[in-house]
Parts: C-alpha cells; sequence; structure tokens
C-alpha cells in the first residue's frame, strides 16, 4: 500500500469508502463504503435500518409529507367530514356531528295522535311567538295568548260556562245576566234611566214621592211636652212637675257613686252622661279651692306618680304593738304608730354540713366538733336572733378537727346579713379533714330497740333484761379491735319474749361499718321488726271414719271417739294456747252406743290410727310427739282404722251407698267429696218402711270439689245403675241392699294469673313473693303492670298470699317513724334520722284487687313481709296486687 505524506481534511460522508481488511478473505485488504460500515453496526446492535419513511391515508388519519430519507416532517390530521367545534362530536362514521337524533328520528304528536314519524322542522305561527337562532341554536318564545282572553271568571250578576269545565271557564264561553233583569216603579217610587227601555239602562235613578197622609196628633210622653197640638204641633223637653225628663218624684233621692248624670259636652255639641264617680276633682274648681283653702295648715296626703305602688296614707292610729298585731285585717291606708317597741322578728341559723375525708367519704362525728356563733356569742340550743327590721347578725360556724384529724381545706363559714322578716338560713358548711395515721380502734356496741307495734321499743337502748326483745350472740358492751378505716361487724341475733312474738322481721342495721381514724368508737346496732302480743289460737284432733269398715249397714256416724290432751292437760279435741305452746292428745278411745241403730246392735273392733298418708301413727308420749300451737288455727286430721259392724234382727233390711268413680283429674278426698260418702248405711230399718241413707235428706248422691280444685266436667248429677235411690222402701229380704251411683266427670286444680301494678317514685323497689301451691317472686320498680305468674295454682282457702317487702334504697329524715337516730352513728345521715331500705320514703298503700289492707305516711312503717290475701279465687281469675309509693 502506498504511503502518503501527508492528507487532506474533509467531512466523513456515507458514500465515502474506508480502507479496512477482509479477514475472511486472506487477510485481503478492501475499501468499504462508510454506509455498509454503519449498516454493520446498526445490524449487530439490533438497531433498524430504515432508510426512507413514506406517508399514506386511512378513513380517519391524513398523513402529509414523506418520503424521508434522511429527515423531514411528518403532519397528521383528522380526515373526518363536517366543521369540528365545541358543540360536535365525531362520530363513529367519521363525522363530526351535534349530539341527539338526525331529524329522521323525531316523532311529532298532537293531542296523543301520531302526526308523523319523519319530522323534518317545525314551524311555530300564532300571536306573540319568536324564534331566534345564534350559531344554530333556535330559540322559540312562546308567551301566551297576549292580548287574548285567556279564561272568563264569573263576577256579581254575571255567570260563565265554557266549553271546557274549569273554573275560570276557558273555551267557548256563553255569559248570562244573573243579578237584576229589570228594575219597575212600585208605589210612591219613581224610576228614571239612561236608555229606553229602562232594563237595560247602565245608571237607574230611584225617586219616592212625599207621603200624601196628614198627622193627626201628637201626645206628649215622659219629660215632653206638646204646643199647638191641632195645626203645627211644637215638641219641648218638660222641665216641670213630676213627670219631667228627670221625674224625680216628690220625694228626695240619695245619688250614689254609680249613678249617671246628664251633661253638655261643649266640644261636640251633645248631651251625654257619665257616673258620678267619674267626676275629676279639676271639674269642680270652687269645691276644690274652697276644700284646699280648709285644709291649709292642716296635714295632708298626696300621692306621687313615682310611687304608684305606695298606698296614701289617710288616716292615722296610735297603738301598742299587741293591739297592732291583732288588727285583721290591716287597712293599707292608715299610718300607724306603735307606742313602745316595734314588730320583731327572728332569724334561725340552720346549716348543713358537707364534712368528708381526704381519703373519701363522709367523715365521722368522731373526727371533728363545730361551734357556732351569732354575732360573737356562743349560740344556746337553737341559733337565732331576734330583733326589729335592719337588725344586723353575723353567725359563723367553725369545724375543729379532733382525735387525731386535721383540716386539709374549709371549715368555717360566716353568714351576715340583716333582719327583715322570719327566716331561716341553711347555708352549706364545707370542710375536708385528713385522717390520722395508724393505729387500732376499739369499736364498742350499743343496741337500741327500733321495733313497732305493741310491744315496740320506741328506738331506746335495749337493756341486758329486756322483757321484750332477747338478744343472742353480741349484746350491748360486745367490743371488737380493728385497724382503723377498715371493716368491724358484731355477731347479733334477736328474738320476741314477753308474751310477744315478731310479725315481721327481726331486722339489723348499725351492727357493720368502717372503723373512723380514732381509737374509739361507739357502734349503735338497731333491731327493728313490727312487735306485737303474742295471740291465742287453737289446735284441734280431728278423727275421720272414713277409713272404718263398716259391716252390716253399720253407720259410720254412730261411731265417736273419747279424746282428751296430754299436753296441756285438761282438754279435749281442741286445745287453746299462745303459738309455741304444746298441742298434744292421747289415743282416743272409741265411744258408740251398741244399740244406737234401730233393728240390730253395734260392735267396732278397732286395729290403729293412721295419718293422711296410711302411716301408723303412735301416741306414745303424745300426739303428734313435735305438736305445737301455731301462728293460725290449725287441725291435725287423722284416720280411724277397724271393723264397725250392725247385726241386724229378723225381718229389717239396710241399704247402703255404692258408687263407681269414674271422675278423672283427682282422687276423692283430696279432690272431691261425696255427699253422702261411698258405703253410708241407711241403717236397719223394718220391712216396708222408709230408709235414708245419709242426714241430708238428698234422693241422689253428690259431689264437691275439694279446696283448690273445680270441676272443668261437673260429674253431677250422676246416673242410678239399680234404681235404688238415697231414699225409699223395701218390702222384701235380703237384709241389705246397695243404692249403685257412677259418677263420670273431670276435677282440676284452680289456676289463675297473678299480677303487679306498681306506680313507685324513682329509687323505690319492692320484692313481691306469691304464695299459692307454689311460689313466684319478683323485684318490682317504677310505672306499670307486670304479669308475676300465669297458670298459678291457688293454695288453702282457693286462695294466693303475697308477701311484700321494701327494697329500696336507705334514705334520711328529720323525724322517727322507723328509722334510726343518725346522732347514734347510723349511716347515711348526720344530725338527722336514718332509714333503712324496708321504710318507705314516701306515702302509699298496698292494695289487693282494689282493697286495702295496708297504707303509711312517709317513714312510719317498716314494710318486710308484710302479707296480704286473695282467697275465694275460680279458675281463670286475675289477682291484682297493686303498690303505690310516690
Amino acid at each position: 500500500m502506498a504511503t502518503l505524506k501527508s492528507y487532506s481534511s474533509g467531512t466523513l460522508k456515507l458514500t465515502d469508502y474506508l480502507i479496512a481488511t477482509d479477514l475472511s478473505t486472506e487477510n485481503a485488504t478492501r475499501n468499504f463504503q462508510v454506509s455498509e460500515v454503519v449498516n454493520a453496526i446498526l445490524k449487530a446492535l439490533t438497531i433498524g435500518t430504515v432508510t426512507s419513511v413514506s406517508t399514506g391515508n386511512s378513513d380517519f388519519i391524513s398523513f402529509s409529507g414523506g418520503p424521508i430519507t434522511t429527515s423531514g416532517s411528518l403532519t397528521a390530521s383528522l380526515s373526518a367530514s363536517g366543521t369540528p367545534s365545541s358543540a360536535t362530536y365525531l362520530r363513529g362514521d367519521g363525522t363530526w356531528s351535534e349530539p341527539g337524533p338526525t331529524p329522521t328520528d323525531i316523532y311529532t304528536q298532537y293531542n296523543g295522535v301520531v302526526k308523523t314519524l319523519d319530522t323534518t322542522s317545525w314551524k311555530f305561527t300564532g300571536t306573540g311567538v319568536t324564534a331566534s337562532s345564534i350559531d344554530n341554536n333556535v330559540t322559540i318564545d312562546i308567551p301566551g295568548l297576549l292580548a287574548s282572553v285567556e279564561s272568563i271568571i264569573d263576577g256579581v250578576g254575571i255567570t260563565a260556562a265554557g266549553t271546557v269545565l274549569t273554573n275560570p271557564s276557558t273555551g267557548d264561553v256563553t255569559i248570562t245576566n244573573a243579578g237584576v233583569y229589570q228594575a219597575r216603579a212600585g208605589g210612591n217610587v219613581t224610576l228614571t234611566g239612561s236608555a229606553t227601555p229602562l232594563e237595560y239602562s247602565s245608571d237607574v235613578t230611584i225617586n219616592t214621592r212625599a207621603n200624601a197622609g196628614k198627622i193627626v196628633g201628637v201626645d206628649p210622653g215622659q219629660g215632653t211636652d206638646v204646643t199647638n197640638n191641632v195645626t203645627n204641633p211644637l215638641i219641648d223637653i218638660d222641665f216641670a212637675g213630676n213627670d219631667n225628663y228627670i221625674d224625680a218624684g216628690e220625694s228626695i233621692q240619695t245619688i250614689s257613686s254609680d249613678d249617671f248624670i246628664a251633661f253638655q259636652d261643649l266640644t261636640a255639641s251633645e248631651v251625654k252622661t257619665t257616673k258620678l264617680n267619674t267626676l275629676p276633682t279639676n271639674a269642680l274648681v270652687n269645691v276644690k279651692s274652697s276644700i284646699d283653702t280648709g285644709d291649709i295648715g292642716k296635714i295632708s296626703t298626696v300621692e306621687s306618680p313615682n310611687y304608684p305602688n305606695v298606698w296614701g296614707g289617710y288616716k292615722m292610729v296610735t297603738l301598742t304593738i299587741n293591739d297592732y298585731n291583732q288588727l285583721t285585717p290591716k287597712d293599707n291606708n292608715t299610718l300607724y304608730f306603735i307606742v313602745g317597741a316595734g314588730t320583731t322578728y327572728t332569724v334561725t341559723y340552720q346549716p348543713i354540713y358537707n364534712i368528708t375525708l381526704t381519703t373519701g367519704g363522709t367523715a365521722p362525728a368522731s373526727a371533728y366538733s363545730v361551734t357556732e356563733t351569732i354575732n360573737g356569742g356562743a349560740c344556746a340550743s337553737t341559733c337565732s336572733i331576734t330583733g326589729v327590721v335592719a337588725t344586723a347578725y353575723s353567725f359563723v360556724t367553725t369545724i375543729t378537727a379532733i382525735n387525731g384529724y386535721s383540716i386539709s381545706s374549709g371549715g368555717s363559714l360566716t353568714t351576715s346579713g340583716t333582719i327583715s322578716a322570719n327566716a331561716t338560713l341553711t347555708p352549706t358548711v364545707s370542710a375536708v379533714l385528713a385522717p390520722p395515721t395508724g393505729g387500732n380502734c376499739t369499736v364498742t356496741l350499743q343496741i337500741y330497740d327500733g321495733t313497732s307495734g305493741s310491744g315496740g321499743g320506741g328506738g331506746v337502748a335495749i337493756p341486758q333484761n329486756s322483757t321484750n326483745v332477747g338478744i343472742s350472740g353480741d349484746n350491748t358492751g360486745a367490743i371488737t379491735t380493728v385497724a382503723q378505716g377498715s371493716q368491724y361487724s358484731f355477731n347479733t341475733s334477736a328474738y320476741a319474749t314477753g308474751g310477744y312474738s315478731f310479725t315481721s322481721g327481726p331486722t339489723y342495721s348499725g351492727f357493720s361499718g368502717t372503723a373512723p381514724y380514732a381509737s374509739t368508737h361507739p357502734a349503735s346496732g338497731t333491731i327493728g321488726g313490727a312487735l306485737n302480743v303474742v295471740l291465742s289460737y287453737t289446735t284441734t284432733l280431728a278423727i275421720s271414719n272414713s277409713r272404718v269398715t263398716l259391716v252390716g249397714g253399720a253407720i259410720a256416724s254412730q261411731l265417736g271417739w273419747a279424746i282428751t290432751s296430754q299436753c296441756p292437760g285438761g282438754y279435749g279435741a281442741v286445745i287453746p294456747g299462745s303459738p309455741g305452746g304444746c298441742a298434744r292428745w292421747n289415743q282416743p278411745g272409741a265411744s258408740y252406743n251398741s244399740n244406737g241403730q234401730s233393728g240390730g246392735t253395734l260392735s267396732f273392733n278397732f286395729s290403729h290410727f293412721e295419718d293422711q298418708g296410711g302411716s301408723t301413727i303412735s301416741f306414745s308420749g303424745g300426739y303428734p310427739s313435735s305438736g305445737v300451737i301455731g301462728n293460725t288455727n290449725q287441725t291435725v286430721q287423722i284416720y280411724a282404722v277397724g271393723t264397725f259392724t250392725f247385726t241386724a234382727t229378723s225381718s229389717n233390711y239396710s241399704v247402703n251407698a255404692d258408687y263407681t268413680d269414674n271422675i278423672s283429674g283427682g282422687s276423692s278426698p283430696t279432690a272431691y267429696t261425696f255427699n253422702p260418702s261411698d258405703g253410708t248405711s241407711s241403717g236397719q230399718v223394718g220391712s216396708g218402711q222408709q230408709y235414708t241413707i245419709g242426714t241430708s235428706g238428698l234422693t241422689y248422691p253428690t259431689v264437691t270439689a275439694a279446696s283448690g280444685y273445680y270441676f272443668s266436667s261437673n260429674p253431677n248429677p250422676p246416673s242410678n245403675t239399680n234404681g235404688l235411690l238415697l231414699i225409699g222402701t223395701k218390702t222384701s229380704p235380703p237384709t241389705s241392699f246397695t243404692s249403685d251411683w257412677t259418677f263420670t266427670g273431670t276435677v282440676a286444680p284452680i289456676q289463675v294469673t297473678v299480677q303487679v301494678t306498681r306506680s313507685l317514685a324513682s329509687g323505690v323497689s319492692y320484692t313481691v313473693v306469691a304464695t299459692g301451691s307454689g311460689t313466684a317472686n319478683q323485684t318490682f320498680t317504677g310505672y306499670g303492670t307486670t304479669t308475676l305468674a300465669s297458670n298459678f295454682t291457688v293454695g288453702a282457702n282457693n286462695g294466693v298470699t303475697f308477701t311484700v317487702t321494701r327494697a329500696g334504697s336507705p334514705w334520711c329524715t328529720s323525724s322517727f317513724g322507723g328509722c334510726i337516730n343518725a346522732s347514734q352513728g347510723a349511716s347515711p345521715c348526720f344530725s338527722s334520722y336514718a332509714c333503712p331500705s324496708n321504710v318507705p320514703k314516701y306515702a302509699g298503700n298496698l292494695q289487693v284487687d282494689g282493697s286495702t289492707f295496708l297504707s303509711w305516711s312517709a317513714g312510719n312503717i317498716i314494710i318486710n313481709s308484710q302479707q296480704g290475701y286473695a282467697t275465694g279465687l275460680s279458675n281463670g281469675d286475675t289477682v291484682t296486687l297493686t303498690i303505690n309509693e310516690n
């Protein structure tokens, strides 16, 4: 290759050549065009090698420019038809179009009838219709018919009826006259008008002619005179005589403040009247002047318009304060001068104390003392001051911490003012006390009698030998030592003694609490409840012969019993006494007359006595072995077992009742009883003589539901299956017959609905227990009626017993009643009485089915297990207990 010493400079072009070695051909030296070198490099780098770009139009896009081999510009634009604007959009067929359907899609209707389906244009004509177009936006203005009549409304004397029945009328309207059609002249009346005939005139004038008659005469009346009565009468006022216009008569009358007088009103030139009591003093110039002149130098009362509510003083009276106080009523227009001291008033100071601890809660009374003064002096038992109006007072209360306590904040209050009337001041004195730290507190118990009733103690301390209330466990004087600020508790129970019993209670309060931060503390425990004299009740031993086997027509009623009491002795079947006393019997002996039934003899083979359940009874030591007098009259039922035999003489006979018992739902005698009972005999009677089974004289037996049951399907009357009634005659052997009866029916327990209606103030609640054959209980608050129990089975005497206990919150009162003196340490009150939750805060009453069995005023009774009864109930009845306390 030739060697060149130098080379000229220039710009490399794609058409230039470069010298390079071709490795594919024995390293031959070749020349390569620059464009080929560029293409080889782009290919190696996977870069496209387009050398020319041309353009073409599509259906929607137009391109201009090209072909481009090295550089150039391409311009693209939409190829849609139409004119683009803010009011058009590019439609799918490549057309700039306005929104909405094409004119060929618009229907035109008139009154609901299609006129055309291919509307190309609408033209609006008529009065007032205008159209304008801006940028192809057409505006149509239809303001209405303008001056044209749109509707006709009825007027006075005019009616209008249109073809379109609306109001006002529209369409083709007919106008008719609904008023006066014609004016015609009558007697002494003439008509003139502006048109002929007159009925079409728009202006009719009506005139009357003068009366052609003549006045015959004018007579005078009360207070009037008439002169020239024949020709031209002249009427004038009569001022003289007893018939004048005032007519005072011959006697002089007394005028009152409510009488009227006549006067001439110069302003209106009229005669008017006014009451005498309305005459202003300024109208009586001479009279006023004479009175004012006569009052010169005298005291007068002038009511100032600046003080319209102040009474004027028209009289002055001097009297003593006692005379003044006895005046009833006192005259507001009299000025009273009191001789001696004036009226005094009393202001009483009764502050409310809010003494708390820094540890929370109310401070105990042992933590502080209270000092009250009035105008610097110590108060007496009642802190008050008495004086006349404007007397100054200053009450000062000071709280002093004691027993290791200290004042944290507050502790004093000054209340000052002047006396204006009787008053009671009740400011609140507050203090916060800090308790002492550490140490124990010795708590000593004192028991008080808070019982009510005939044996109630009235709140006094119970002595050790109390005759009404006995104490078991911790008694008065009992001591317990606990850490200061911790809980203490005494174990005390009470019982009635000395012929008394608790009819409710006993209740306990104050036997536990929080020990104060002091070395000692008195605890006041109160026994509550109703304590009354024990009443006397009876306990009766009843012997039934229903389990004695009757043989030969023996009559069970002929078998009697000799009964003697074992404890206490000296009684028969009935033992009286107080609740808790013993009631036991010796074994009874049979008592009957062997010839008690006619026509034969009786004999009794005794076996034993049984209780209702069929167990054999032992009379060793008396029966029942634990028998005592209860709190109500009671019966001890036993049953004799043995054989009672009647041996008849010849030719006599007896008839016995024989029952087939098909009654379902219960059994005799628990659910029902027969009269006469099954097996009852007529006794021996002679042939052809009347027999009678039982003592009631019934010709057929009856069955009666027992207490607590009723017949849902009545078995009365029964069916007689052999023709022998309970009363009849027999004339032929054998010696014994039966009167056969079949009873069919259903017996069921009596069930009722028990509900509670209450009207209870906020915070008041009562617990109600209903007792029948079972119990139901619930606690009630607020107002309303609630079903306590449905399908509730009744108890004895077909009844339901309610037991009511008040269960509200403790509260405070200033009187005693059933509450406890809080000065004894009872919580939560101070200087008043603490009332437990079973003492009512409001007046009220308890009723069963509208009959009140208990009523009270606030705080005067303890309601704890108070009882009410509803008896004689029928199946399906609703029994309602009503509780009122508000």
